[in-house]
């Protein structure tokens, strides 16, 4: 019996969502699972679970940094992966966008986000793409600071409840666009 079958979630309507580096692992995860060349690369089957719609939060999308984010890049490959074919992608996340077939992203930041141009940069690679997707780009705080991943460490925040209404709206529109063109 497979889990799903014990469990019984719905395999059909998977959104996937995540903040800074967990944002990035869903981009992996997303490009990976949509690419048999990634699979390849990576050296992963396909997980059989079809992604309707994605949400990242403040996404960390540059892995080469300098100053003190610098000491990222000194982790994410060990001597021996270095020169393994899926290493630039490690390096440069971006690269996957090309090569995937993204779902509908929902895209958040704000103008206190350390890494603000990370979204921003994610945003454009989309565009360029032709990947649907919607971004809320928060103004700095009137009353309290709109940090790095704000919606999720300050969920009680006005700002984050609005957004994670706005996502899970977006995530409606993406099923009731798919039912209609079922139905068509």
């Amino acid at each position: 019996m497979r889990i799903s079958e014990a469990l019984g979630p719905d395999l059909e309507h998977v959104f996937l969502t995540g903040d800074s580096a967990g944002a990035l692992l869903s981009l992996f995860t997303l490009s990976i699972k949509s690419s048999d060349e990634l699979q390849q690369i990576f050296g992963v089957q396909p997980s059989g679970i079809r992604f309707k719609a994605a949400n990242a939060i403040s996404i960390m999308l540059d892995t080469v940094r300098d100053g003190i984010l610098g000491t990222i890049q000194d982790n994410l490959l060990s001597e021996t992966d270095k020169d393994k074919p899926f290493a630039s992608y490690i390096q440069n996340p971006s690269l996957l966008i090309d090569k995937a077939t993204l779902p509908p992203l929902f895209l958040v930041t704000s103008a206190e986000d350390l890494i603000r141009d990370d979204t921003l940069k994610y945003k454009k690679l989309l565009d360029n793409a032709g990947v649907e997707n919607r971004l809320i780009d928060e103004p700095k705080g009137k009353t309290h600071k709109l940090v790095h991943v704000f919606p999720v460490k300050y969920s009680a925040y006005e700002e984050s409840e609005r957004i994670s209404g706005q996502v899970s709206d977006f995530f409606r529109e993406v099923l009731s666009r798919e039912a209609q063109s079922q139905n068509n």
